[in-house]
C-alpha cells in the first residue's frame, strides 16, 4: 500500500482575508460624511458625500443653464417685438420651429453613441460661440440708423430670434439628459428635484437681475451674460464627466438596433404626446401673456423687467418644491402627481376665460405653469425617461424634447396668429389651453400606467418558466414527446414541422407532402419519423394508398418507430380512411390486419428481446382495436410470455375481443393473467365509450338482477348470431362479460392479501397500461389502494390513468391521491383526479395541508407539487384555511425557495377571493420584517467600525481567545488585527441575515401588489449589478405600497447608509438570532468592546469558521449557511513547526500559523 504524501510544516505569515477592510467603499464612507452636514444630507435625501458633491455640481450646471435660458427667453422676444412689432412674432416662432426640424435629426445622430455629459459640453461650447457672434451682430444693428424697418433689419432680428431660441432649447434639453443618464428611477425621485433646484434658483437670480441689467447696459447685454453663464458651467461639466465615466461607460458604448426605431417604444410615444400637450399649454399662455404685457408697457426694458420678476416668482416657487416638496409629493402620491400640474393650470385658465384677462391673471397663470413645469412636471418626465433604454432615449430625446416642442409651438403659434387676425380675444384663446389641460391630465395617468408596465417587463425578463422544452418550429411538443427537429445523414439540423407546413401550403400540397414524408423516412432520424407518424394518424399527411406504400419498409424502421406506427397508425386505420376521391381504386384494408398478424407470429414468448416485446405488445393492442379475431391463437400463446408487456397486452386484447363468443375460457384465463400481474382482483367499471354503453345498467345491480341481466344478454347474443348481426353480437357479448365480472368479483367482500405482499413493479405497470384498452375492467378497491401505495412511481403513474373504482369512498380516495400529489411523477394526474370531484377535493385539502407542513419542516415530499394540488382542490372550498396555513408556514421557514412557493400560493388564494391573511396582517408583517432588516443593517454598520476603535490589551486578549480557539489563553498576547478580523466576521454574518430579511420583505410586499409580479424574479433583479434594473423593482414596490409603508420598506430594501447601532444593541441583535455562531460572535464582540466575556464553549464554531473564512477557496462562502455546517464537521490538529503531517486519502487540511 502506498504511503500517503507528507506535508512539511514551515513557518509562514498568513494574512487572513479579514485582515483588510471588507469594503473599502464603506470604510471610506464614514470619513467622507464628515465633510457634509449629516442633518442637512438626511433632510435633502442624499446618500453619501460623493453623491452630495455630484448633486452640487449638477445644481450649479442647472443654475447656469437656466440663467442663460431666462436671459435668452427675455432678450429674444423683447428685442424682436420692440423692433419688428408683435404681429410678426408668430412668423418668427414658426421659422424657429423650422430650424429645429433641420437640426434635430443631425443632433440625434451625433448624440446617440455619446454620453449625455459629453454632448452637453459640446452644446455649451458651441452655444457660447454662437451667442457671442449674435451679440456682435446686435451691436452692429444698434449702430445702424434706419428711418424704417428695412429687409436687413427683419432678416437679422429674425435670425437672432431663431438662433437664440434654438440654443437655449438645446442647452436645457441636454442639461436634463445628463441627470437622466446618471441616476436610476428611484434615485431620481430623491435627487432630480435637487438638481432642478439649481434651475429654479437660476431662474430667480436671472429674473431679479435681467431687468436691472437691461436698464443699465441695454437688452443686448443679456446675450453677453448668456455667453458668460455657459462658459462658467464648463468646469462643472468636466467634473461630472470624470465622475460618471465608470458608472456609464458600458451604457455609453452600447448601441442597439432598437434605437433606430425609437418610435415603436410606447413610453417614448407617451412622452412625446405629453410634451406636445405641455408645450401647447405653455405656448398659448406665453403668447397671451406677451401680447397683453407688450400692449401694457412702452419699452423693451420695462417688458424685460416685468417678465424678469415673473421668472423670479416662478423660480422661488419651483425652488421650494424642488428642495423637498416634489420628493414628498412623489412619496405620497407616486407618479399620479403628473395630473396635478394640468389641473392647477386649468383652474387659473378658467378664471381667465370666464372672469377677465389682465396682466395679473395671465402672470399668475404663467408663473404657476413655469413653477410646476420646472419642478413636478420635469421630475415626472425625468423618471419616465430613465425607464426608457439608454440607446432608445438618446435617439428619441432630440425629437421629443426639441422637435416635438418646436413643432407644437409652431402649429399653435400659427393657429393663435390666425385666430388673432380673425378677431378672437385673449379669453377665447385661453380656452384652447384649458382643453389641452384636460387631455394632459388623462395622458399623464396613462403614461404612469405604461411606466409601471415597463417596470414589470424589466422584472419579467428574469423570469424562468417552470418547464421548458427545446424545439424547432412554431409549436412546442408535449412534455413527454421528443423535439420535432432532427439531424439528417449529412449532419444538418432540420425542422420537420416547417417542411410539412410549407408542403401543405404549396399548390400540389398532398403530392409534395408525400414526397417529403418518404424522403424523411429515408434520411431522417427517430424524432422526425415519430412526428410524421403523429401527422399521419391525424389524417393530414398521407392518403391511404400512400400509407400502404410507406409501410412496405416497416421491417427496417427503428423499434420505437415501429411501436409508434402500430399504436398511432395501424390501430386507428379505419375503412373510412380508404375512401378515395375520383375513380381510383381503394386499396384493401387487409394489408393492415396482415401486418398485425405477422408481427404477432414473429416473437417467441420465451426468448424475445426487450425491443421485440414492446413491438409485440403494440401489435396485441392494435389487434384488439381492429377486432382481429384471427389473432386469438397468437394472443393465447403470448399469455405465457416471459416479458410483462406482451403478456399484459395479450390479456387485455383477449378481454377486449369479448367474452361469450366462444372465448369464455380464454377470457377467463386472460383476466386471471392480469389479476396475477396486479396482485389483486378486477371488477367492472363504468363504460367510457359508445362501445360499452350496454354495460351501464349492470354495474349497480344485486346478484338476482345480475343473473337476469346475464340471461337477457345471452339471449340477445344468440339472436344476433342467428341473424348474422356482428355489431349487435359484440354489444351483447360485452354486456354478458360485464355481468359475469360483476357476479364473479364485483363486491368488496374479498379477503385482503397479507401486508407483506410484494408487487412486481414491471408486471403491475404493464398490466395497468394494458387495462387502458379494456376500459370496462379496473382493479377493485383493495387492489387499487395497494397499488397506489406502491413505491415504484411507474405503478402509481399507470394506475392514475385509470378511473378509480366506485366503491372507494371520498375519504379513501382523497387519502391516497393526496399522497400521490406530493410525488413529482404522479403529481399532475393526482391533482387532476382530486379536482374532478368536489367531495374528494374537500376531503383532500386537510391531508394536503398536513403533508405540506411535513414536507417543509421535515423535507418529506415535494412542496411545489403539493401546492399545485392545493390550488386545484381549493377551487371548491377551503381557500381561507389553506391560505392561512401557507402564510404561517412561510413565516416559520428559513428556506427562501419554500417561502417563495408558499407566498405565491397565498397570492393566488387572495386573487381567488380569500380573506386570509388580511391586509392589516400583511402590513404588520411587512413592518416587522423591515424593522428586522434595519436592525441587521445598523448592527452591520457597527461591526464595520470595530476595526477603527481603540481597546485595552485585556479586551483584545479576551477577543483573541474567542476568535482563535480554546488553545489561546485569555491573558495571552494581544493581537492588534483581531478587532478588524472580528468586525469583518460579524459584519459578514449580519450582511447574510440582512440579505435574507430583505428577501422576505420583498416577498411579502408582493402580496399587496395590484399588478402581478413574482417576488423571486423581482429579487433576482434587485440584487443585480445593474442599478437601473434594481430600481425597476423599487418602483413597482412603491407603486403598490400604502403611503405609510413606503419610507419604511424602501429604506430597508435600498438604503446603503444607516446609523450604527450601539455596541449593546448590536450584541443583543446577535444573541437574538438564536444560533450557536451568533451567540459566539456576540460573546467575542462583547469581550472586545466591554471586557465582559462568557466562557468559551467546548467545540466552539467561531474559531473554525474564522479559519475557514481565511481559506481562499472559501472566502466568498456564507458564514451561517456554508461555513458553520462545514466547521461543525472539522477537527483541530496541532503540530510543531517542522513536523511532517500524514493525511489519509479522504482528508483535506487547512494549514495556518498558530
Amino acid at each position: 500500500m502506498r504511503k500517503p504524501a507528507a506535508i512539511q510544516l514551515r513557518p509562514r505569515e498568513t494574512t487572513s482575508l479579514l485582515g483588510s477592510p471588507q469594503s473599502p467603499r464603506e470604510g471610506a464612507f464614514w470619513s467622507q460624511r464628515t465633510r457634509v452636514s449629516t442633518r442637512l444630507a438626511d433632510a435633502l435625501g442624499l446618500k453619501d458625500a460623493q453623491e452630495a458633491r455630484l448633486v452640487s455640481r449638477l445644481i450649479l450646471m442647472g443654475a447656469l443653464a437656466n440663467i442663460a435660458f431666462v436671459f435668452g427667453r427675455n432678450a429674444g422676444p423683447a428685442l424682436y417685438v420692440n423692433h419688428l412689432g408683435s404681429r410678426r412674432l408668430a412668423r418668427a416662432m414658426f421659422l424657429s420651429a423650422l430650424s429645429v426640424f433641420a437640426v434635430t435629426p443631425r443632433f440625434s445622430t451625433y448624440a446617440r453613441p455619446r454620453r449625455a455629459v459629453r454632448v452637453y459640453a459640446c452644446v455649451q461650447m458651441s452655444g457660447a460661440v454662437l451667442l457671442a457672434c449674435l451679440w456682435v451682430m446686435l451691436s452692429y444693428l444698434e449702430r445702424r440708423t434706419a428711418a424704417a424697418v428695412d429687409l436687413t433689419t427683419q432678416v437679422l432680428y429674425t435670425l437672432f430670434f431663431v438662433c437664440e431660441d434654438l440654443t437655449t432649447l438645446l442647452v436645457m434639453m441636454q442639461n436634463a439628459a445628463v441627470a437622466q443618464e446618471l441616476f436610476t428611477a428611484t434615485a431620481a425621485r430623491r435627487v432630480v428635484g435637487l438638481v432642478q433646484l439649481g434651475s429654479s434658483l437660476g431662474a430667480v437670480l436671472a429674473g431679479l437681475t435681467c431687468g436691472g441689467l437691461s436698464r443699465y447696459a441695454g437688452a443686448n447685454s443679456l446675450v453677453l451674460a448668456q455667453v458668460v453663464s455657459l462658459l462658467l458651467g464648463l468646469p462643472s461639466t468636466s467634473y461630472v464627466a470624470h465622475v460618471s465615466r465608470g458608472t456609464t461607460e458600458k451604457t455609453a458604448t452600447r448601441e442597439d438596433r432598437s434605437s433606430q426605431k425609437w418610435w415603436t417604444d410606447d413610453l417614448v410615444l407617451g412622452l412625446g404626446l405629453y410634451t406636445v400637450l405641455v408645450i401647447a399649454v405653455k405656448t398659448t399662455l406665453e403668447y397671451c401673456y406677451t401680447c397683453v404685457v407688450a400692449a401694457d408697457t412702452r419699452s423693451p426694458e420695462a417688458m424685460v423687467t416685468v417678465t424678469g420678476y415673473l421668472y423670479a416668482a416662478a423660480g422661488v416657487a419651483a425652488s421650494v418644491l424642488n428642495a423637498g416638496g416634489t420628493r414628498r409629493l412623489l412619496r405620497r402620491f407616486g407618479l399620479a402627481v403628473s395630473a396635478g400640474y394640468p389641473l392647477g393650470v386649468a383652474l387659473l385658465l378658467g378664471i381667465i376665460c370666464f372672469k377677465r384677462a389682465s396682466v395679473e391673471t395671465l402672470a399668475a397663470a404663467r408663473a404657476f405653469d413655469l413653477a410646476a413645469r420646472w419642478s413636478v412636471s420635469n421630475t415626472f418626465k425625468s423618471v419616465v425617461w430613465i425607464a426608457v433604454d439608454v440607446p432608445v432615449a438618446r435617439a428619441a430625446r432630440p425629437y421629443v424634447e426639441s422637435l416635438a416642442k418646436k413643432a407644437t409651438a409652431a402649429v399653435v403659434a400659427l393657429i393663435l396668429g390666425f385666430l388673432t387676425h380673425q378677431g378672437y380675444r385673449i379669453p377665447q384663446l385661453a380656452s384652447l389651453a384649458l382643453f389641452s389641460c384636460a387631455i394632459l391630465a388623462l395622458v399623464g395617468m396613462q403614461l404612469r400606467s405604461r411606466y409601471l408596465a415597463a417596470m414589470r417587463r424589466r422584472v419579467a425578463r428574469r423570469s424562468v418558466a417552470r418547464s421548458s422544452t427545446t424545439f424547432i418550429g412554431g409549436k412546442a411538443p408535449l412534455p413527454h414527446e421528443k423535439p420535432w427537429g432532427d439531424v439528417d445523414e449529412e449532419g444538418h439540423l432540420v425542422s420537420v414541422e416547417a417542411d410539412v407546413r410549407d408542403a401543405t401550403s404549396a399548390n400540389d400540397g398532398r403530392d409534395a407532402l408525400a414526397e417529403l414524408v418518404f424522403e424523411r423516412f429515408r434520411r431522417g432520424g427517430v424524432g422526425a419519423k415519430l412526428f410524421l407518424l403523429r401527422e399521419i394518424d391525424a389524417g393530414a399527411a398521407l392518403r391511404p394508398k400512400e400509407i400502404r406504400e410507406l409501410f412496405l419498409g416497416f421491417d427496417g424502421w427503428e423499434p420505437s418507430v415501429r411501436v409508434a406506427a402500430l399504436r398511432d397508425v395501424i390501430a386507428s386505420l379505419d375503412e373510412d380512411d380508404e375512401d378515395q376521391e375520383g375513380d381510383e381504386e381503394a386499396p384493401s384494408i387487409k394489408w393492415a390486419d396482415s401486418l398485425v398478424l405477422r408481427e404477432l407470429e414473429k416473437g417467441d414468448p420465451l426468448t424475445m428481446s426487450h425491443d421485440e416485446s414492446h413491438i409485440i405488445a403494440a401489435a396485441c393492442l392494435a389487434a384488439a382495436r381492429r377486432n382481429i379475431h384471427e389473432a386469438t391463437p397468437a394472443l393465447e400463446r403470448l399469455l405465457g410470455s416471459a416479458h410483462p408487456a406482451p403478456r399484459a397486452a395479450a390479456a387485455a386484447a383477449l378481454l377486449s375481443l369479448g367474452w361469450g363468443i366462444g372465448m369464455g375460457h380464454v377470457s377467463s384465463g386472460a383476466a386471471k393473467v392480469l389479476e396475477s400481474m396486479l396482485g389483486g382482483h378486477l371488477q367492472a367499471s363504468k363504460a367510457r365509450s359508445l362501445r360499452q354503453l350496454s354495460m351501464r345498467p349492470t354495474l349497480t345491480q344485486d346478484s338476482s338482477r345480475l343473473a337476469s341481466a346475464a340471461e337477457q344478454a345471452q339471449a340477445a347474443w344468440d339472436e344476433a348470431i342467428q341473424q348474422g348481426d356482428e355489431g349487435a353480437a359484440v354489444a351483447a357479448a360485452i354486456r354478458l362479460t360485464a355481468c359475469r365480472v360483476a357476479a364473479r368479483g364485483g363486491d368488496e367482500s374479498r379477503a385482503v392479501e397479507a401486508p407483506s405482499f410484494v408487487i412486481d413493479a414491471n408486471a403491475a405497470a404493464a398490466a395497468l397500461h394494458a387495462l387502458r384498452d379494456a376500459p370496462f375492467l379496473v382493479p377493485d378497491a383493495a387492489t387499487w389502494l395497494r397499488l397506489a401505495n406502491a413505491e415504484d412511481p411507474r405503478v402509481s403513474r399507470a394506475l392514475l390513468a385509470l378511473a378509480p373504482p366506485n366503491a372507494l369512498g371520498a375519504d379513501q380516495r382523497a387519502q391516497a391521491l393526496a399522497k400521490l400529489a406530493g410525488c413529482r411523477p404522479t403529481a399532475r394526474r393526482a391533482a387532476r383526479l382530486l379536482s374532478a370531484d368536489a367531495a374528494v377535493a374537500k376531503a383532500a385539502s386537510p391531508k394536503l395541508l398536513e403533508l405540506l407542513t411535513a414536507s417543509i419542516k421535515e423535507d418529506g415530499g415535494d412542496a411545489g407539487c403539493l401546492l399545485d394540488a392545493l390550488r386545484s382542490t381549493t377551487e371548491h372550498r377551503g381557500r381561507n384555511d389553506a391560505s392561512a396555513k401557507a402564510w404561517a408556514l412561510a413565516a416559520s421557514t428559513d428556506d427562501a425557495v419554500y417561502e417563495g412557493w408558499l407566498l405565491d400560493f397565498v397570492r393566488d388564494c387572495l386573487d381567488g377571493g380569500a380573506s386570509t391573511p388580511s391586509p392589516e396582517d400583511i402590513e404588520s408583517t411587512i413592518r416587522r420584517e423591515a424593522s428586522e432588516a434595519n436592525n441587521a443593517a445598523e448592527a452591520r454598520a457597527r461591526f464595520l467600525k470595530l476595526g477603527h476603535g481603540r481597546y485595552s490589551d485585556r479586551n483584545v486578549a479576551l477577543a483573541v481567545s474567542r476568535l482563535r480557539g480554546d488553545a489561546v489563553d485569555d491573558l495571552g498576547t494581544a493581537d492588534d488585527g483581531v478587532a478588524l478580523e472580528l468586525g469583518a466576521c460579524a459584519a459578514a454574518y449580519a450582511a447574510e441575515k440582512l440579505y435574507g430579511r430583505r428577501q422576505h420583505l420583498l416577498a411579502r410586499c408582493a402580496l399587496l401588489a395590484r399588478h402581478g409580479w413574482r417576488p423571486r424574479d423581482a429579487w433576482k433583479v434587485l440584487r443585480d449589478d445593474d442599478p437601473k434594473s434594481a430600481s425597476a423593482v423599487l418602483e413597482l414596490v412603491e407603486s403598490d405600497l400604502p403611503p405609510a409603508l413606503k419610507p419604511v420598506v424602501l429604506g430597508a430594501l435600498s438604503s446603503t447608509k444607516c446609523k450604527a447601532a450601539s455596541v449593546r444593541k448590536a450584541v443583543g441583535w446577535l444573541e437574538a438570532q438564536a444560533d450557536p455562531l451568533g451567540c459566539e460572535l456576540a460573546n467575542a464582540v462583547d469581550a472586545l468592546c466591554s471586557g465582559r466575556a462568557a466562557p468559551i464553549a467546548k467545540g466552539a464554531l467561531l474559531p473554525r469558521v474564522a479559519l475557514l473564512k481565511g481559506f481562499k477557496p472559501l472566502e466568498h462562502a456564507l458564514l451561517a449557511q456554508h461555513l458553520a455546517p462545514l466547521a461543525s464537521l472539522c477537527s483541530w490538529r496541532r503540530y510543531a513547526i517542522g513536523d511532517e503531517v500524514e493525511l489519509a486519502s479522504t482528508e483535506s487540511a487547512v494549514v495556518a500559523k498558530g
